[in-house]
């Protein structure tokens, strides 16, 4: 927080929750920029609202007192950087657990089914006939699961000859890198939010459209980039980003002016803006498919194993010691096709809810070309006129020469 801050809420409060740039400087003392920056700062964290009067005053108006918001988001703050630490402690132990726990799962399978078939050899060459703490008569162990060829191909998955890359938790990889405990973790939990860069870009195109208008814009040219941006109330994110100004046109409207955009080093420069923000949607892996299915099949005869003894467990004598380890291992088994499922769902959900957010920004971009939006755009580029791009020719003094030497020359 600025250490302007606490005199700019303090003033805010005694003026009533309605205040001028030039009411909060006269009670402060602050100069007139630093206290509209600090009230866009302000506005923007506690959702205020502009009021424009009929002598083209601006006014900002609070809903309730600055502080008691602040206090309630620092709070909120506290307990989500707690949840982001904790998550990141989970992240990290689930990513290094799920492959190897399901392998250790898989042998335990193995070790079990070749007790019970040496009890059984052994029994059967008994002279008494008696099978002691065995009994398999009517066992249903199917072992097509294990099949040897498919072995083979687990222990030799790196020799697959897959190309390319992919984005693996925002780190783009090779594909022939990521094993089979990776691939395990991605099969359970995917490979993040595909969207993590996409309020950058968006700040990016926002910056790119203040530019080309030369400094002065309207709320709804943000719309189409931030689709709860695009009226004059909630405005005040971009005002903060680039130190903008609100300014009231002729005929009453507000556009917004930032000229520290317009210095640049680099002349007029034209970017490719896209018509409108487009988020990604959420996929279930990025790790190819060839490779997803071993995990599944790999996990579908752990699941498949772990039913025929939990179904059988009564044929086993000695296994009955164990039988909250072979329940605990079936839920395991459970979960690890279940999940994927759910999450398949959900991601279903979440690509609802972007396809939503991009219709409503694509619905923002054909705004534009209605009447009001160009007029109130057309009354944003009078104020541009008198706004002129740095020149990186057109300088007064520079470093790289002596100074007496450019007074000779600039005169």
């Amino acid at each position: 927080m600025s250490t302007n801050r606490p005199r700019i809420l303090d003033a805010i409060r005694s003026l009533g929750l309605r205040v001028t740039a030039a009411d909060v400087s006269a009670v402060t003392g602050m100069p007139l920029n630093a206290v509209i920056r600090e009230l866009n700062n302000v506005a923007s964290d506690t959702e205020a609202v502009l009021e424009v009067s009929n002598s083209g005053t601006i006014a900002y108006v609070f809903g309730s007192d600055p502080n008691a918001v602040y206090r309630a988001k620092g709070i909120r703050k506290a307990i989500m950087q707690l949840v982001g630490v904790g998550r990141d402690i989970i992240s990290f132990i689930v990513r290094c657990s799920f492959g190897l726990l399901l392998i250790g799962s898989v042998l335990t399978l193995l070790v079990i089914f070749a007790i019970a078939i040496a009890f059984a050899m052994f029994a059967s060459d008994a002279s008494d006939g008696d099978l002691g703490d065995v009994d398999i008569e009517g066992a249903d162990l199917n072992f097509n699961f294990f099949d040897v060829i498919n072995l083979s191909m687990f222990f030799m998955w790196w020799r697959n000859d897959l190309q390319g890359e992919i984005t693996y938790y925002g780190q783009k990889v090779d594909v022939r890198e990521t094993g089979f405990i990776s691939n395990c973790f991605s099969f359970l939990f995917g490979d993040g939010n595909p969207n993590r860069d996409f309020a950058e870009h968006a700040w990016k195109n926002v910056a790119d459209i203040i530019r080309l208008n030369n400094g002065v814009i309207t709320a709804e040219q943000v719309g189409p980039y931030f689709a709860d941006c695009g009226t004059d109330n909630n405005i005040f994110p971009v005002l903060v980003r680039f130190d903008g100004i609100p300014e009231v046109t002729n005929t009453g409207n507000i556009v917004y002016v930032f000229p520290s955009m317009l210095n640049t080093a680099a002349g007029h420069v034209f970017w490719t803006i896209p018509q409108f923000a487009e988020e990604k949607q959420w996929k279930f892996s990025l790790v190819p498919t060839k490779r997803l299915d071993f995990v599944f099949y790999f996990a579908g005869a752990n699941l498949a194993g772990w039913y025929a003894v939990a179904g059988n467990l009564s044929r086993f004598a000695f296994m009955a010691p164990y039988k909250w380890i072979v329940d605990g291992l079936l839920c395991y088994a459970i979960f690890f096709i279940a999940f994927p499922i759910v999450r398949s769902l959900c991601n279903a959900v979440l690509n609802a809810v972007v396809e939503i957010k991009n219709k409503n920004r694509k619905k923002n971009a054909e705004l534009l070309v209605q009447p009001q939006a160009l007029l109130k755009m057309q009354e944003a580029q009078s104020f541009a006129q008198t706004m002129q791009w740095h020149d990186p020719r057109d300088l007064a003094y520079t470093t790289a020469k002596d100074v007496l030497e450019q007074e000779v020359e600039f005169r």
